[in-house]
């Protein structure tokens, strides 16, 4: 790094550091957490209940887009932590859809070399640190890149604070996975500038293990999609750099050297992962023809006028699908001048910018070509959402706003084309809202329309006023310098206030408030799962956060065969055919009044209406939230006196709605049929990666454990080897001889 940047260059970094905390300054200065929090208390129940008497009409919140953060990935990565200090790896998480992988589901990003930072207490704020951390690594390593390709130190800046607080890098931000996967591409690519250009043997194993390192760490960071795209990226730029610079094939070892390590190192993630997802669901509940799926054309107007289409922070989005999704903003003086690298720099690392960009917009827009990998069902390609590549988007504008500036501080001309084509732009989306007043569904959007441009365009009138003073004022150094420093301050002030206005900072007693219904449920005794009867009661996976187990999840990836059992058991018929309907989150709500309740453990259901069942006794009401126990629940374990055979997963589906599952089991190897003995087992010890169970029978018996099968899971009886065999289609089964044992179930990472 000492050889990239001279002393100077550390007063650049200070203003792209300094501009990070100003925008995080509320968590800095007052504590506020960047955590979309207040969507726990402002839209779900009890927390809309325990806040009822301060806010009637339900608590305020920022942004109803941004939930996924404490739905996902704030809690799995406390969970990984957590089980990290308790000195064990996270490979299982009981609190979600009965038992599912932890590790192996990826987002956890439980090897993650920056986790050590989440290990200070409290997690909120050291995760408030970690969302922080992005934008400051993003920001050196985007400027030490940019800064060796020989640009100068405006450009770079501005380049920089393109991509750090460009559309992507703010959707994504309080996610944590998404931006501490693509921070490292351009620290990656100034290693692949190092090792192919330099000629001293010591710098080039240096740079060697800086390529490794970062290549690890974005795999490991937790997001699988944004990962495929910086690494494909980044062996087109290693081809194309070594074809322009000798095509030496020697230079390639080092690269073939560091894929072999990578391959190895991460195999702890990627076998597990590709494991789960080769027994997962996903796929059946995946579809081309997924709203969203491309990049509307209307919302194109994005990448020009953020809130053309309304902003869903102040409630009057009405674009199609996502808001987050199709966001590729990186300031309207990163605009301007990107666009004047394309059309004025002719060199090959804009050619090459330029190509990466039109490339990626072919595939991000709908048309033949970009739905041909879901027509032939590429693997992996078809299951992933396209517009993701608009991170390949704001980079490659990022790096040629730096690449233009820089040509217009040195040439100084022909800023008056970009100029008048960017106004052109701005004033037909301005113009539409008078004279195409058809386009909009209504008066109401149009205005919004309307009323969203008048900042744009200003800014653009600004920056294109210091863009052409500079001009002439180029004899003047002092002059010349103030008129950079301005077009830079103006845009930093740009993209913060974009920022602020999608990003949620909370008050830290918003995050996973413990009501008195809440405190019921962690202090009752035993091991139980619960339920829900509505779709804004504790959503899926905020039960992990209070260490509350349920059947009910929200994960990309979840065992096939559970989704099978759910859907056949919400299904008049009990089909187990695809699609499910479950498209990420499981939310059974039929199953609560049959006996499948019984069986999956679940003792309490949280419902706004009264159960007319016998079975369920109504435990404790807050506000509009009621709890009930069921009285019927089985116990987590419990022997069967019959196991009967199926001959496929249908034919276990209507045995087991027919049967009395406290009795009857099905499987569908012939080994474990038969007619057992009842005995009595007990849990003595249930964590995630270990369950220890005591069991008595007089003769052989067939025990049923109702977490999720999964083939990781190894079991011993008394120290010895045991066969966990699939049992009622997704769950478990040991095969128990007569007298008293302890039965000990581990899961392993695949």
């Amino acid at each position: 790094m000492k050889r990239i940047l001279k002393h100077k260059d550390f007063l650049s970094i200070s203003v792209i550091i300094l501009s990070v905390f100003v925008f995080f300054y509320q968590f800095v200065l007052f504590g506020k957490l960047p955590i979309p929090a207040d969507t726990i208390t402002g839209l779900y129940h009890p927390f809309r209940d325990f806040y009822a008497s301060s806010y009637p009409n339900g608590m305020p919140y920022k942004n109803f887009l941004v939930t996924d953060p404490v739905r996902q990935q704030y809690v799995w990565k406390e969970l990984v932590v957590n089980t990290y200090k308790q000195g064990e790896i996270p490979i299982w998480n009981i609190y979600e859809m009965s038992g599912k992988p932890l590790l192996a589901n990826f987002q956890s990003g439980a090897f993650y070399p920056l986790n050590i930072i989440l290990f200070n207490n409290p997690f909120s704020v050291s995760w408030s640190v970690f969302i922080m951390l992005q934008l400051i690594l993003a920001g050196i390593f985007m400027y030490c890149y940019l800064k060796s390709l020989n640009l100068s130190s405006p450009a770079v800046v501005l380049g920089t604070i393109s991509w750090i607080f460009s559309g992507f890098f703010i959707s994504w931000l309080e996610w944590g996975v998404v931006g501490h996967t693509i921070l490292w591409l351009p620290l990656m690519l100034l290693a692949v500038n190092k090792i192919l250009l330099s000629k001293r043997k010591k710098s080039e194993l240096f740079w060697f293990f800086v390529l490794l390192f970062s290549l690890c760490s974005s795999f490991f960071a937790g997001h699988l999609q944004t990962f495929f795209y910086a690494s494909v990226f980044l062996c087109a730029y290693t081809l194309c750099l070594w074809f322009a610079y000798g095509r030496k094939i020697i230079k390639l070892l080092p690269f073939l050297t560091v894929g072999i390590l990578f391959i190895t190192i991460t195999s702890v993630q990627w076998a597990p992962t590709l494991q789960f997802i080769d027994l997962s669901g996903r796929s059946a509940d995946q579809s081309v023809k997924t709203l969203g799926w491309f990049i509307p054309f209307q919302n194109l107007t994005q990448f020009v006028a953020p809130d053309y289409l309304g902003n869903p922070a102040t409630l009057n989005y009405f674009g199609i699908f996502n808001y987050g999704e199709f966001i590729g903003y990186i300031g309207m003086g990163g605009l301007l001048f990107a666009m004047y690298g394309i059309l004025f720099r002719r060199d090959k690392k804009t050619l090459f910018y330029s190509f990466v960009l039109a490339f990626s917009f072919i595939f991000v827009l709908q048309n033949p070509l970009s739905q041909l990998p879901f027509t032939l069902k590429i693997p992996f390609i078809s299951t992933a959402q396209p517009t993701r590549l608009i991170v390949l988007i704001c980079f490659s504008l990022s790096v040629l706003t730096a690449l233009g500036f820089d040509n217009f501080i040195r040439n100084k001309s022909k800023i008056i084309i970009p100029i008048l084509i960017l106004g052109a732009v701005l004033g037909g989306l301005f113009g539409a809202t008078y004279v195409l007043p058809d386009l909009y569904s209504s008066v109401q959007d149009m205005l919004v329309s309307r009323n969203n441009m008048k900042l744009p365009i200003a800014l653009f009138i600004l920056l294109a006023l210091l863009s052409i003073a500079y001009v002439y004022v180029q004899s003047k150094k002092r002059l010349a310098v103030l008129i950079l420093s301005l077009i830079i301050l103006l845009s930093i002030f740009d993209l913060l206030r974009f920022g602020w206005k999608y990003t949620p900072f909370v008050e830290s007693s918003y995050l996973f408030p413990k009501t008195s219904l809440i405190k019921f449920l962690q202090e009752e005794k035993g091991v139980f799962r619960i339920g829900t009867t509505d779709d804004r009661i504790l959503i899926p996976n905020f039960s992990t956060a209070y260490g509350i187990q349920s059947v009910e999840g929200y994960d990309p990836l979840y065992t096939n065969n559970y989704g099978k059992f759910i859907a056949s058991s919400e299904r008049g018929d009990h089909s187990v055919e695809e699609p499910f309907g479950f498209n990420r989150t499981i939310r059974p709500r039929s199953l609560i009044n049959s006996k499948i309740s019984d069986f999956l453990n679940i003792k309490y259901v949280l419902s706004f209406d009264e159960l007319n069942n016998p079975k369920y006794k109504k435990v404790m009401e807050e506000g509009t939230t009621k709890l009930f126990e069921n009285l019927d629940v089985l116990p987590r374990v419990f022997f069967v006196e019959n196991v009967k055979l199926a001959k496929d997963i249908q034919d276990a589906s209507n045995i087991i709605h027919a049967s009395d599952l406290s009795k009857t089991a099905v499987v569908s190897d012939k080994n474990f049929i038969g007619v057992y003995s009842p005995g009595e087992a007990s849990i003595t010890n249930y964590g995630s990666n270990k369950i220890e169970i005591k069991t008595s029978n007089s003769k052989e018996g067939f025990l049923v454990i109702s977490d999720v099968y999964y083939p990781s899971f190894r079991a011993t009886i008394d120290g010895h080897d045991a066969v966990i065999v699939p049992t009622n289609i997704a769950f478990r089964g040991i095969k128990v001889p007569k007298g008293n044992h302890v039965i000990i179930m581990r899961p392993g990472l695949f």
